[in-house]
């Protein structure tokens, strides 16, 4: 099957972004991106360098300077989507208002990760 678009794993190493990576191998249109971006300074470049379609984001990389990153991605890269995971109900609702195309509270089921993504994803190369 023909892929159409690379997702970003912005996460520090571990179970999180082990996970991550895991669930994008079910999906057979997305590909991981070649970087793991483990630190909001790099994200940017990455997202330069990468033109992915979606950027999976760990709040917790974005404490910081959430907002102005988020909004950063978008004015770079605009077709590129942004997918928020959140530790709660609050952070969710930052992200939310920073622009972000999803967010999922982290722990949520795989399949509602997978449904999210391929919801996000282009139909088909452009």
């Amino acid at each position: 099957m023909e892929r159409f678009g690379s997702v970003l794993i912005v996460a520090r190493p571990g179970p999180l972004s082990d996970g991550l990576r895991a669930v994008l191998a079910s999906i057979p249109r997305a590909e991981v991106a070649d970087d793991l971006v483990d630190e909001a300074l790099s994200l940017l470049k990455a997202v330069r360098q990468h033109r992915p379609a979606i950027v999976l984001l760990d709040f917790d990389l974005l404490r910081r300077d959430g907002p102005e990153s988020l909004q950063q991605i978008k004015a770079l890269s605009p077709e590129t989507r942004c997918i928020v995971l959140a530790d709660s109900v609050h952070e969710q609702q930052a992200a939310k208002d920073a622009g972000v195309d999803a967010t999922l509270l982290k722990g949520s089921l795989p399949a509602t990760l997978i449904a999210t993504i391929e919801r996000l994803l282009p139909q088909r190369c452009q």
